[in-house]
């Protein structure tokens, strides 16, 4: 640019006079809008978040053994080795998809420092160096493959499964399984068939109460 075109600009803008409130309200949009970006991820980031308290149960199966609970390790998404996967988010990565199920693995593979892992074909348990991935043959000699249930329902894709409080999860390598019927709904099914007997035999029961008081009736007659 010319000196002489440039020169000019600077005393245009030297002549021009802004409002003593203008930066003030520049601030005010700047800080707006900060606040607004941070709502917004936010909300994109989903439960759990830092305050939820969830506590899951979880056994792992390989080759029909149980395996011994992992140990115990601290953070916000951890386990306090008792069969439990405790989801309590102490910051913000650890929430929404933070606390998935495979990130609790990661989590404890980095805490122990053994690593851990759990792919959709690959199992590494946190505190144990064996990897175990479909395919894999079992001391048996049967094929082993990985699959995860959820309250007894059998997960497709668990790359995106969080757990949640009171799940049940249960994590098998081992020849393949079939999805089981929760108890639970069995029981209920139970009750109400006996319930509905109940309520059938009921009108049966007055029918012949109210035969029997009629030929009392007659008899005394």
């Amino acid at each position: 640019m010319p000196r002489r075109t440039l020169g000019r600009t600077l005393r245009r803008i030297r002549g021009l006079h802004f409002p003593p409130w203008l930066p003030v309200v520049f601030i005010i949009l700047v800080v707006f809008g900060i606040l607004g970006a941070l709502f917004f991820v936010r909300s994109a980031t989903g439960a759990p978040r830092q305050g939820d308290d969830w506590y899951a149960t979880y056994e792992v199966i390989i080759c029909g053994e149980r395996q011994p609970n992992i140990p115990r390790w601290e953070g916000g998404v951890h386990t306090l080795g008792s069969g439990d996967i405790h989801i309590s988010p102490r910051s913000s990565f650890e929430e929404g998809a933070g606390a998935r199920l495979v990130r609790w693995f990661e989590y404890g593979g980095d805490a122990l420092g053994t690593g851990a892992k759990l792919t959709e074909t690959e199992l590494q348990l946190p505190g144990q160096r064996d990897v175990w991935k479909n395919g894999d043959e079992c001391p048996d000699g049967t094929q082993g493959v990985l699959q995860v249930f959820v309250n007894g329902e059998q997960m497709d894709d668990w790359s995106r499964y969080i757990p949640q409080d009171g799940d049940q999860v249960r994590i098998v390598f081992g020849p393949e399984e079939e999805a089981e019927e929760p108890e639970a709904t069995e029981e209920i099914d139970e009750a109400e068939g006996a319930e509905a007997t109940e309520e059938a035999e009921q009108p049966e029961a007055t029918e012949e109460a109210e035969g029997e008081d009629e030929a009392t009736e007659e008899a005394a007659n």
